[in-house]
């Protein structure tokens, strides 16, 4: 997990390595190959709604078998972060 602050803007960016690559189509939607695909991925539509409302903007990515996710959104003010590591 990486955080990144500019002058009023917050990045997020995770990354998780997996067994297979992801596929991720060009809308930036995550494609799954799950029988239950309506039931899978719900985190991730939960975050793309609470972005949306806050003009907020979700990647996501996959190479080598490793998937990341970068979250940018606007800040009011200055955050501090404690050592989360």
């Amino acid at each position: 997990m990486a955080f990144e602050e500019g002058t009023n803007f917050i990045r997020i960016t995770i990354r998780n390595t997996t067994i297979n690559e992801i596929e991720i189509d060009e809308n930036n939607v995550l494609l799954t190959s799950k029988e239950d695909a309506e039931n899978h991925g719900l985190g991730i539509r939960n975050v793309r709604e609470v972005l949306k409302k806050i003009n907020g903007r979700l990647k996501l990515s996959c190479e080598n078998r490793v998937f990341k996710a970068e979250v940018t959104m606007r800040i009011e003010k200055k955050l501090v972060f404690d050592d989360l590591s």
